[in-house]
């Protein structure tokens, strides 16, 4: 199965995926393309196999779990920065808002990002290596002042 979705893909049984999208009242049209677009990302023989009322969850499942909208949503790209990392585009987002996930979301949040831990030493390590990398870098620079001239 690939990421990439064709146009006019439709379910066997004459079902199209875009099915229920739009003007249904009460729905938001940012999340129903969610679920228009988590629905197409199915292979198609799995969709002809789907019940409607299997397609029918699977679609309000997607709409619940679609992104939500938050106060501050700044996304920018970064071309200067692509050399560094092999070419490839660099972007940046910065989102903000109210907390609204639970105790139990945030402990699911924690664990699927965890990152190790580093010890304390290895953090007083690195804190050294920078002071030290930052004194460095201003004797060359209080030097090349003074032979400049």
């Amino acid at each position: 199965m690939s990421d990439t979705t064709q146009g006019g893909d439709t379910a066997q049984g004459g079902d199209a995926i875009g099915q229920g999208s739009g003007a249904e009242p009460g729905r938001e049209p940012a999340r129903e393309l969610w679920a228009d677009l988590f629905v197409e990302r199915l292979s198609p023989e799995v969709r002809a196999g789907l019940a409607p009322r299997q397609l029918a969850e699977i679609r309000r499942v997607a709409r619940d779990v679609a992104p939500g909208q938050h106060p501050v949503d700044l996304r920018f790209n970064l071309p200067f920065l692509g050399p560094l990392f092999g070419g490839k585009g660099v972007y940046g987002v910065l989102l903000a808002g109210t907390e609204r996930r639970g105790p139990a979301r945030r402990q699911q949040d924690r664990m699927m990002r965890r990152r190790p831990r580093s010890s304390a030493r290895q953090a007083n390590a690195q804190v050294l290596a920078v002071g030290f990398s930052l004194m460095a870098l201003f004797f060359m620079v209080l030097l090349g002042l003074t032979h400049a001239g």
